[in-house]
């Protein structure tokens, strides 16, 4: 069965996970692009199910780095998430995890709404990096969680006051967004 996602489509053929991908590139947006990649079955060790605010579901899929047998909790630092965004249709879905668990019976699914638990929530959320090794961790998980980059800024002992104050009064959630060190902040909607 076929799940159809923002930039192309994932299969399951035998024990692999077939992601092929077709946009457009450039100024101009003109220059075609085509990509298939795989991802193993068996080196999966959990796919996450998120519906989000606006009725799409995310996947994501949550992978052991480390080479040799795979564990079943790894740590931070030993794991690769990859997601996708806008994936329909939804008995397609069903049926794809369906398959994926038949392959790889140790497969954790976890399905999670986002419309409950974010309605009162704020959908800006302003994340600081104290070096890039950090945001180069973090970044993909919270792109697989359903957020998306929105703003990213290097800086360098300099507070931009007018986007701080725009942010707080426009109800967006600061968490530790103004700073003097030299960090990086990715702001996320």
């Amino acid at each position: 069965m076929t799940v159809v996602h923002q930039v192309g489509r994932l299969d399951i053929k035998a024990d692999q996970i077939i992601n092929s991908m077709s946009g457009t590139r450039g100024l101009f947006r003109k220059e075609p692009w085509e990509r298939t990649e795989s991802i193993a079955i068996s080196e999966l060790v959990e796919i996450r199910v998120s519906e989000q605010l606006d009725g799409s579901v995310s996947l994501s899929f949550t992978r052991d780095a480390r080479e040799g047998p795979v564990h079943t909790k790894p740590s931070t630092t030993e794991e690769l998430a990859q997601g996708f965004t806008n994936c329909r249709p939804p008995e397609a879905i069903e049926r794809f995890l369906q398959e994926a668990h038949e392959v790889n019976p140790t497969i954790s699914i976890e399905w999670t709404s986002v419309r409950g638990d974010l309605a009162s929530a704020s959908s800006i959320r302003v994340k600081t990096y104290r070096s890039g090794a950090e945001y180069e961790r973090d970044a993909p998980r919270m792109v697989a969680a359903g957020w998306r980059p929105e703003d990213q800024t290097a800086l360098a002992g300099h507070v931009n006051v007018r986007r701080t104050t725009a942010r707080v009064l426009l109800g967006g959630f600061l968490a530790g967004g103004a700073s003097r060190s030299r960090t990086k902040s990715l702001s996320l909607g």
